[in-house]
This record gives structure tokens, C-alpha cells and sequence, in this order.
């Protein structure tokens, strides 16, 4: 099928109370978006040939971190029949290292591995040891920017844990998951890797999934989809704290309405150095078309733009598209088809999220990726990872990573 018409939308300036503009698209200087001739429409950033990593098999969900000045961190999922291997590499000398692992496991894939820069030589590694229903939390860390990790070790006591977040508060390394009990699911935070897990919300007896959170000075952010028991969507939950993890209060996104999304993945960035503003990304399902819908909070979470689609198309969507910003770009990507077949598409804002560019084609050699991670730094140099059935003439899954620049810089 032909790709639907792709709308982006000025953000209104207005949070979800008030009400959404109707301009046309602009540049980011001023000017109206040129409405695109064709699906290679020309985009603000030029990107080099994607690279294979030299591994093959069923390769799939990779998650990438950095540090603002610190190393680039890359963690993904390697199984063959019912055994798992969660690897880690990092960039160094303009390449990726050779991956080392991390940890071998059995059962089904409870999200694979999970990567949380938490400083510029600091980071830590962790996944979930056992089936989808929860297990133990595992994980190593470093501190020498991922040249040397720990023992594996575990960190909790009961089992059933699920959807593990690492965040740097006030200086110490806090973990938020979420753990089994008889009424349900408890949001926990463990401190300093401890045995000692302290309930952060009410349990809820709702699915948990896809755990996100960020961290401003005292700010905390936690968010989770919360999916509706025999039902294709949910909604996000929000809770906050302003005085470090002290005290904590729970909201729903857009006043709890339902999202119509099959997989509850969405996206959060909070750019470095920025105060109180977070970036946020969801997909929606519908009959015949999927959405992905851009918004952001400028005070830390308690209000948000109305969401906007950015890339609306009658093909499948990328599963897990990527969200990567700074203090001035935001780059949204995902795998679309159309006439010419698959392709990377991405849109930018280099305003910080109030106006973007048409979407652009990124790279035309891909298959079908279920995720994809990326990285930009303060350069505005980008770089996207993703996992794909192999170009190769070798079966299976292989991962896939490119990176990209602002024409003219």
C-alpha cells in the first residue's frame, strides 16, 4: 500500500488543557515545510551506510545508553533454542567491541537486557532471570565506563520481579521495579544495591509493563503502561516526586485516557541539562493504520502538549521506535513500508520539539526491526542501533547500527 499522507503539526504551545493549533508545519527557521515529492524525501540529517555487527542468530532487542562525555553502551538479547545470552559492547576508536556476555539464562524473554548510563564512567547492566511472568533481578556494573564489570549478582529477595529501571538520585544508584504480591503489583525502588526494597506506590492490580523514568537535580520520574485485563491498550501511568524519592504522587497521562497499543511500548527523554523537560513518544492501533504521537512537559510531568502525530502510516509501525534528544534536536524514527519498499523513516525538530521537518528516509536497508535504540550527542551527531532479519546470505536475525549529521555541520 502507498504510505498515507504524513502530518506533522506545530506543537501547541498550550498544555492538555488548552486548545491544539492549526498552523502549518514550519522549519525550524521559520519557514513553511516543503510538502515532500516522493518517499526518498531529502531530511535534515544525512546518514552513512548502516553496519552489521559480525554476530547472526536470533538477535533482537538492543538498548543503548551514553553519558553526556562518557562512553556509549549497547546491550541485546542473543538466544538459540531456549537459551539466552544477554552481551554487552561499547564504542571505542569509532567501532563497537567485541561483545562480551553478560549473563546465560533459560525460559522465555522477559525484555531482555536493560542499560542505564548513570554517570560518565558509571553504568550499570541488568535483566530479569526467568520467564515473562518475573523472576530475579540480576546485574553488573562499572565503573570505568564499561572496560570492567562486576560478578553478576542479584537484587532481590522474592521473586516475580519485572520491568527494572536504574536512575542516578542525588548522587546514589536507585533500581525501580516492580514486584508480585497477593493483591497484585508493587512499584519498589532498592537503594544502592541493597536487598531492601521500599514500596513506592500503592500496588496495583492492573498488567504492569514497559517501566521508564528520568531524574532532574530532586525531580523523579517514573511511568508505566498499565494495560486493561483482555483488552488491546491501557494507560500511562505517571508518578512523581519533587524532593528527591522523599514523597511521591501518582497521575494518569491525558487524564487516563486509553491507548489503543498492542505492544504498551512508549518513550521518554529527559535531555541532559534541561530543567524540567521531558519528551514523550506512544504508539496507537487502529483498524487499518498506527500513529506515533509525539508530546513534551515542560514541568516535569505535571502538564503535557497535546500529542501530535508524527508519522501515521497503513503499514506495520517499528514495535519499539526510537525517541533521542538534546537541547535542541529531537529525532523520532521508526521502520515504515511504502511503493519502494521498507525504510528507516525519521522526523527532527532542532527547536526542541516546537516545530519539525517532514519525515525523511534514513536508510532503505532494512527488513522489518522490532526495536530501535539510538544516541545523539552534544554535536548533534546521532546514532541509531536496531535488530533485522540479516542482509547476509547467513539465516537469522542480526544487529544493525548507523550513524548520521546535520547537513552543514
Amino acid at each position: 500500500m502507498k504510505l498515507k499522507l504524513l502530518i506533522i503539526f506545530i506543537i501547541a504551545a498550550t498544555m492538555i488543557t488548552g486548545c491544539p493549533s492549526s498552523q502549518n508545519p514550519k522549519t525550524a527557521d521559520g519557514g513553511d515545510t516543503p510538502t515532500p515529492t516522493g518517499a526518498e524525501q531529502l531530511g535534515r540529517y544525512m546518514f552513512d551506510t548502516p553496519t552489521a555487527f559480525g554476530e547472526v542468530g536470533t538477535i533482537d532487542l538492543p538498548r543503548i545508553a551514553q553519558y553526556p562525555g562518557g562512553a556509549i553502551h549497547l546491550v541485546y538479547l542473543s538466544t538459540s533454542g531456549s537459551n539466552q545470552q544477554v552481551k554487552y559492547t561499547r564504542w571505542e576508536n569509532d567501532q563497537f567491541r567485541p561483545s562480551t556476555l553478560l549473563s546465560t539464562r533459560t525460559g522465555r524473554k522477559p525484555g531482555a537486557g536493560f542499560i542505564s548510563a548513570l554517570s560518565k564512567d558509571g553504568m550499570v547492566a541488568y535483566w530479569i532471570n526467568e520467564d515473562a511472568t518475573g523472576g530475579q533481578l540480576l546485574y553488573r556494573a562499572s565503573s570505568d565506563g564499561g572496560r570492567t564489570t562486576s560478578l553478576e549478582k542479584r537484587l532481590n529477595e522474592r521473586s516475580q520481579a519485572r520491568w527494572p529501571i536504574f536512575l542516578n538520585v542525588k548522587g546514589e544508584d536507585w533500581a525501580f521495579f516492580f514486584v508480585r504480591t497477593s493483591d497484585g503489583w508493587d512499584l519498589v525502588v532498592n537503594r544502592n544495591y541493597t536487598f531492601e526494597n521500599e514500596p513506592v506506590v500503592d500496588s496495583t492490580d492492573s498488567n504492569p509493563y514497559n517501566l521508564q523514568g528520568a531524574v532532574d537535580r530532586d525531580n523523579v520520574i517514573i511511568m508505566w503502561f498499565e494495560r486493561r485485563e483482555n483488552a488491546n491498550g491501557g494507560r500511562i501511568v505517571i508518578v512523581r516526586s519533587t524532593d528527591g524519592g522523599n514523597t511521591w504522587e501518582r497521575n494518569y497521562f491525558l487524564d487516563g485516557d486509553v491507548i489503543p497499543n498492542q505492544f504498551n511500548f512508549f518513550t521518554l527523554v529527559h535531555p541532559y541539562g534541561e530543567e524540567n523537560l521531558i519528551h514523550l513518544i506512544y504508539s496507537e492501533d487502529s483498524m487499518d493504520e498506527q500513529s506515533i504521537y509525539y508530546c513534551r512537559s515542560e514541568d516535569w510531568g505535571a502538564n503535557f502538549t497535546i500529542p501530535v502525530a508524527m508519522i501515521t502510516s497503513e503499514e506495520s509501525l517499528t514495535r519499539s521506535p526510537g525517541l533521542i534528544a538534546n537541547s535542541e534536536v529531537v529525532l523520532i524514527a521508526t521502520a515504515d513500508a511504502d511503493d519502494e519498499g521498507p525504510g528507516i523513516r525519521y522526523v527532527v525538530s532542532e527547536d526542541g520539539g516546537e516545530s519539525f521537518e517532514q519525515p525523511a528516509v534514513a536508510t532503505r536497508r532494512i527488513s522489518n526491526p522490532e526495536t530501535i535504540s539510538g544516541v545523539i550527542d552534544q554535536n548533534e551527531k546521532v546514532m541509531l542501533v536496531w535488530d533485522d532479519l540479516s542482509m547476509s546470505d547467513e539465516a537469522g536475525k542480526q544487529l544493525y547500527y548507523m550513524t548520521g549529521q546535520l547537513r552543514g555541520r
